[in-house]
């Protein structure tokens, strides 16, 4: 027995060297039957595990480890890295630090913890801790990537630039170094040699590693678009639901069905529903292509599940289809209920797939009627001969990096040089009664701000305030994306990204004067040309 016990271990290891994780698996589960207290064939079993991405048994697997060595850091630091790819962010930061308590110069409790630190947004600490990684070993590849994600993530891309080649030097081979060197080539404006890397690392990867090749697809997908390769670059974008996709880039939410996604057959009589995704301005965006669809396929009976706060716009902008509210389950089955199922994004895949189907048709959202009179009260005073303006100068959502996206609005000093021909009116949701009294005490000028109408929740009344304004300036945020719907003039200030398709306006709206910034450059430097833009939309009407 005991030889052939040998016999079965030394063939999994020869799939080890191989990559065969499969058999690995296969092999272990048999072998550790018999032998359980082999800690060397348990942590081989686990990491096949890991590599054939099934996380879930990962976690399983290590819980009972841990039961059977709860001393073990090294258990306690590789269950904790399970955990992160579940999503389980709380209980693997606990799990981490046990693992440290234990032994703090285990190192790969600290690459673990960085993942950590890096999905709770805790920057600073996440800092802190890859430099602790870094010192406990630095020839550790791993601890460099860490050190790059983290100083990417404050914004400071040089140095992650330097981190990630430092861990590709150190291991050539590293397919998360290559990962995050090709996406910080694309924060430093090289987006042809981020695809090649891209694409470099999908050849690295083994048959199995479908959920990582669906990540890498993803990450290439905006630098394809960029370079206006829509086909291409919608064609990778599919991969954004795999969960090795970090948690604040992933494509939202995950949802499981009986029956099948639409892969574009006929709905002549078919029953789809079709299912919101991302944020609120990312659906506001996709949605350009329902009209496609209802108009494509009149007979279908299209239900669209959208954002809470967009139902009774988008039951009275499209009339033909029924608009219920998604509540935020996960998983859904049907019974019978639907042909197909789709999310909103992958529309773009039919709908978008060149430039000449840009922008389609515009505006493609309607504001509710029964908001019209109350706007129509709300801005009656602001009335005369000059200009309505609504503003957005910020996101919700702060972090270093992307606040280059965004402006304080201090910074807007242009305002009173052009109050002769405008009124500003605040869009900006959230408590901004602090910074518009700062503006007014430092300049003198009134920001209107509607203080009745919930900015953030009454989309109804947001939608109908930009329709009837003469025209927006905004950073990137949902309010670009309402602008562009109703097809409002706007001038938009943006550091540019993939929506841009790779030209210099934006395709989504014929409406917009895009002032874009240079690579790295923080779009407050655009405020001192937002005037002149100004008044040739809202005067001119002239593109420049």
């Amino acid at each position: 027995m005991a030889s052939e016990m040998e016999r079965m271990r030394q063939r999994s290891q020869k799939a080890k060297q191989r990559g065969d994780w499969l058999e690995v698996v296969e092999l272990l589960e048999k072998y550790r039957k018999a032998l359980p207290d082999d800690k060397a064939a348990a942590f081989d079993l686990g990491d096949a595990l890991m590599k054939l991405e099934r996380f879930d048994d990962a976690c399983r697997f290590y819980a009972e480890l841990l039961e059977t060595w709860p001393k073990d850091h090294l258990i306690a630091s590789n269950f904790g890295g399970a955990l992160v790819r579940c999503g389980k962010i709380q209980e693997a930061k606990t799990l981490l630090e046990y693992s440290l308590e234990l032994n703090p110069k285990n190192i790969y409790a600290r690459i673990n913890l960085g993942g950590v630190y890096q999905t709770l947004r805790d920057y600073h600490g996440a800092l802190k801790n890859s430099l602790e990684a870094v010192s406990i070993d630095p020839t550790h590849p791993l601890a460099f990537n860490n050190l790059g994600s983290a100083f990417s993530d404050l914004a400071k891309f040089e140095e992650a630039k330097h981190a990630y080649e430092t861990a590709v030097m150190l291991d050539p081979k590293s397919v998360d170094a290559l990962i995050n060197l090709a996406t910080t080539e694309v924060k430093l404006g090289g987006g042809v040699a981020a695809v090649e890397m891209f694409e470099k690392v999908l050849t690295m990867l083994p048959p199995e590693a479908k959920q990582r090749a669906e990540a890498v697809k993803f990450f290439a997908s905006f630098e394809y678009l960029k370079l206006g390769d829509l086909k291409k670059g919608w064609d990778y974008y599919e991969g954004g639901f795999s969960p090795l996709v970090p948690q604040n880039g992933r494509r939202t939410p995950v949802r499981v069905f009986d029956f099948p996604r639409w892969n574009f057959e006929d709905l002549s009589g078919k029953r789809i529903l079709i299912w919101r995704e991302q944020g609120l301005g990312d659906e506001i965006l996709f949605s350009c292509c329902l009209p496609d669809l209802i108009k494509e396929f009149p007979s279908a009976q299209i239900t669209y599940q959208c954002e809470q706060r967009l139902v009774e716009i988008y039951k009275e902008t499209f009339p033909s289809i029924d608009v219920e509210p998604y509540n935020g389950e996960v998983s859904t089955t049907s019974k019978g209920a639907f042909h197909y199922h789709i999310p909103l994004g992958s529309l773009l895949r039919r709908y978008r797939s060149s430039l000449a189907t840009f922008p389609g048709a515009v505006p493609f959202i309607r504001a509710p009627e029964r908001c019209s009179a109350g706007v129509r009260a709300l801005l009656a005073p602001l009335g005369g001969k000059k200009k309505l303006i609504g503003i957005c100068w910020r996101s919700g959502l702060r972090s270093p990096e992307r606040n280059l996206n965004y402006t304080e609005l201090l910074d807007w000093n242009f305002i009173p040089s052009v109050s002769d021909r405008y009124e500003f009116f605040n869009l900006q949701w959230g408590d901004t009664s602090e910074e518009l009294t700062s503006f007014f005490q430092a300049t003198g000028t009134r920001i209107h701000n509607p203080q009745l109408v919930d900015l953030k929740n009454d989309m109804p009344m947001v939608f109908a305030i930009v329709d009837q304004l003469d025209a927006i300036v905004t950073v990137d945020s949902s309010l670009s994306a309402i602008a562009g719907a109703l097809g409002k003039p706007t001038v938009y200030l943006t550091r540019g990204s993939w929506i841009f398709m790779g030209q210099r306006e934006f395709p989504w709206a014929p409406s917009f004067s895009s002032l874009i910034t240079e690579a790295g450059e923080p779009v407050s430097d655009l405020l001192n040309r937002v005037a002149e833009h100004l008044d040739k939309i809202t005067y001119q009407r002239i593109e420049i």
